[in-house]
This record gives structure tokens, sequence and C-alpha cells, in this order.
């Protein structure tokens, strides 16, 4: 009975012990990925929101282009189950704040999306890439140098960058699908002292920049 009891403490204890480890484990998003990822780039200002049930259609008038077919002067995307995100956008038109907005296009799980395109959202905080070019605060983290950019014209600047190094990738590589690797974060740095929470912090990125990173990081 004794040996049964400490069998199954053993194995509580290292269920718990695994958890832990995991939890304090902390992956942000570097600049780099959203470049990489997004299928459209644009600079402008949000005009008005519209709730769709759960979802949020946002008008937004562009001032500038980074990457993507828009041509157009304005577009809509939508904040999927965005509604707690609302106080948010009506600040910024209020404000008339610019934005730097990082779309995809929906998933095919996503049929109730009735733009063509999506905001990028922070799993787990469900933060979207919707980004105060006066107020960046510290969404926007560089995984060259591992630190903050906070301000507009380090932003567009590193954007047009790696953009321009994407296509090239493109072009000789005909691979248009970059895929999201974990880059350890060295201590010491600006972006670990802002994810850590008691165990090793990764940024993710995409692979064909950092060849150092990896598919796991474990």
């Amino acid at each position: 009975m004794k040996q049964s009891l400490k069998h199954g403490f053993l194995i509580v204890t290292f269920i718990f012990c695994a958890l832990v480890s995991k939890a304090e484990i902390n992956v942000g998003y570097s600049i780099e990925w959203l470049c990489a990822k997004a299928d459209v780039i644009v600079k402008g200002n949000i005009t008005s929101v519209d709730m769709k049930d759960d979802n949020v259609v946002c008008s937004f008038d562009i001032s500038d282009r980074y990457k993507g077919g828009l041509t157009q002067m304005s577009t809509e995307f939508t904040l999927v189950s965005g509604k707690n995100y609302d106080g948010n956008l009506k600040k910024y038109i209020m404000n008339g704040k610019e934005l730097i907005v990082f779309l995809v296009k929906p998933g095919k799980d996503q049929k109730n999306v009735k733009t063509e395109y999506i905001s990028m959202v922070e799993e787990g905080p469900g933060l979207f890439f919707i980004i105060d070019l006066s107020s960046p605060g510290n969404r926007l983290i560089s995984a060259s140098d591992f630190k903050v950019i906070k301000d507009e014209l380090s932003i567009i600047s590193k954007c047009k960058n790696i953009i321009g190094k994407f296509n090239d990738y493109i072009a000789n590589h005909k691979r248009y699908e970059p895929q999201r690797n974990y880059l350890a974060i060295p201590l010491d740095t600006e972006a670990y002292k802002l994810l850590y929470s008691g165990s090793k912090c990764y940024l993710y990125v995409p692979d064909f920049l950092y060849k150092e990173s990896k598919n796991k990081f474990y």
C-alpha cells in the first residue's frame, strides 16, 4: 500500500512539475514573423466599426501600403471574436489615431467572416495587431536585436526591410508560406526582460530568416 501511495505521489509530482515548467515558458511575436505571415500590411485610420455577433468589422481608410495587393483607398477587415475590443477601436476613431494593421485571409473554418481579411491576433491574450503608431507600447519586438520598436519611423523602416527580404526569398525559392519557428531570446536583452516569467523565453520568427531557430522549443 505504501509503495502504491509513493508511486502515485511521484506521478502527481512529475505531472505538476511538467505543467509548471511549461507555464513558465513565454513566447512573443517578432515583427519579422508578423511581416512574413501577414497577407496585407497597411497604414491608415479606422473610420467606423460594426458589430457582427462576436465579430467586429472595421472600415479603414488607407494612407500607405507596405505589403499585399490592395489598390483601393479604403478596405474592411474583421476582428474575429473581437467584441471586447470595441472600446479600443472607438478611441482610435475619436482621436483620429494613425494605425498600422497586419491582416491575413480568414481560415476555412471562419465561414462567418464576410470580409476578405481579418486582423492577426496574439494567441493567449487575444490582442489584435492593430498598432497605434503614436504609442505602440511593447507590441513590436525585433528578433534581430531583441529590442522593442517604439517609434513610427523605426516600425515602418523595419517592416519595409523585412518585406524586401521576404520578397527576395519568395523569388528565389518559389515558396509562399513561411514556417513559424522559435528563436531563443538571450538573457540581459530588452525582449527577455519583457517576456520573462521564470524560465526560457522565445520569439516566433520566420524560418527562412533565422536558421538557428527551431520548429519546437524543446
